[in-house]
């Protein structure tokens, strides 16, 4: 058997329906509108380091995979130092004896996208560390290191977003619930206020038109209730008017000794007094006997 609702649970559901999609639509949007915010600042801190990392390098210094762990400590991040023809002379993340084994990264998107004024950016996969990675690569004028690049992995950003994802849900669950609470109010009053103005149209319907005691209210649904029941009780002063008129007219008619008889224009009896009564009824006895 389908489930019928009635006019206040619909309207509950209704209204807690369309305030949980407006939340969710809300956080979704809020919540990437953070992400990239938060992404943006990172790039740009990460610019920053890099640039950091060029001003901090020290060009005479004769071990470059130690100074790449001295400028990975100084910033907090990942540096690579890279050489003219691409390859890797320093890095903080891999130990000397490591660094010949390194691929070439002449072709990385973010050393070839580097020039003298404008950093080059790239996001992947890191197979070295397992993990994917924001780069920021920096040209530098030097003879034995022509790049430094610096990464930060995405899971720090994740870090920092999952605090503002937590606070967001939770305001959002309080709204929701506010909403819910307040959808329920809402409903009960106007279904209240539906089913007495249907009370009312029922009442009306048995014919009892007696006046409404309780107020309809002030918005579209009581303009209804209003004009319904003044027209109920225009109806209800004219048939009183009928009753008054049509007693008035038949205590004449009794009045007279005279018959009278009423019919329509389909010769259907309307009306009758007492004397057409008793003479209908002397003339049936005449016939008979």
């Amino acid at each position: 058997m389908a489930l019928r609702l009635n006019f206040q649970n619909k309207l509950f559901l209704t209204a807690f329906a369309t305030a949980a999609l407006a939340l969710v639509v809300a956080g979704l949007l809020f919540t990437r509108t953070m992400r990239r915010q938060t992404e943006q600042r990172i790039e740009q801190t990460l610019a920053a380091e890099a640039r950091l990392a060029t001003a901090l390098l020290n060009h005479e210094a004769a071990n470059l995979d130690a100074e790449a762990d001295r400028l990975g400590l100084l910033i907090g991040a990942r540096v690579t130092l890279i050489a003219a023809d691409g390859r890797v002379v320093g890095d903080s993340a891999e130990p000397a004896d490591a660094l010949a084994g390194l691929e070439n990264h002449a072709l990385r998107p973010e050393i070839v996208d580097a020039t003298g004024a404008v950093p080059g950016r790239a996001r992947r996969y890191s197979t070295t560390l397992g993990t994917d990675m924001l780069y920021m690569a920096v040209k530098v004028a030097s003879t034995t290191v022509a790049y430094i690049r610096v990464a930060l992995p995405l899971t720090d950003l994740d870090e920092q977003l999952r605090s503002v994802v937590i606070a967001t849900g939770t305001a959002l669950g309080v709204a929701l619930l506010g909403g819910g609470l307040l959808a329920l109010l809402l409903s009960v009053r106007l279904g209240h206020r539906v089913r007495a103005i249907a009370a009312t149209a029922e009442r009306y319907r048995q014919g009892d038109l007696r006046p409404v005691r309780f107020d309809f209210g002030d918005d579209e649904l009581g303009s209804v209730a209003r004009t319904l029941d003044a027209t109920v009780q225009e109806l209800a002063t004219r048939l009183q008017e009928q009753a008054r008129d049509r007693a008035r007219t038949e205590a004449i008619l009794s009045g007279m000794i005279e018959g009278v008889l009423v019919v329509d224009s389909s010769a259907r009896v309307q009306l009758v007094n007492n004397a057409a009564r008793q003479h209908a009824h002397k003339s049936i006895l005449d016939i008979t006997t």
